[in-house]
C-alpha cells in the first residue's frame, strides 16, 4: 500500500508551486473557501503561498484525519 501522507505532500506541493496563486493545493485539500480567497487574490499576494510552503505538511495531515 502507498504512503497516503507522502504522496499527497508531494502532489500538493506540486499543485502549490505551479498554481499556488490560483489556490489549487487549496481545493485539493478540501478547503475551498481559502482556495476562493487564493484563486481572487493571487495567492493574498504572494505572502500566503510563502507561508503554505511551510503550513502544507499540517494542512495535508489534517485532510487525512478528516476523510477518515
Amino acid at each position: 500500500m502507498p504512503d497516503t501522507f507522502g504522496m499527497r505532500l508531494f502532489v500538493s506541493y506540486i499543485f502549490l508551486f505551479f498554481g499556488g496563486w490560483l489556490g489549487i493545493h487549496r481545493f485539493a485539500l478540501r478547503y475551498p473557501w481559502s482556495g476562493v480567497v487564493y484563486a481572487l487574490t493571487g495567492g493574498v499576494m504572494g505572502f500566503g503561498i510563502f507561508i503554505d510552503i511551510f503550513l502544507l505538511p499540517y494542512m495535508v495531515r489534517l485532510s487525512l484525519i478528516e476523510e477518515s
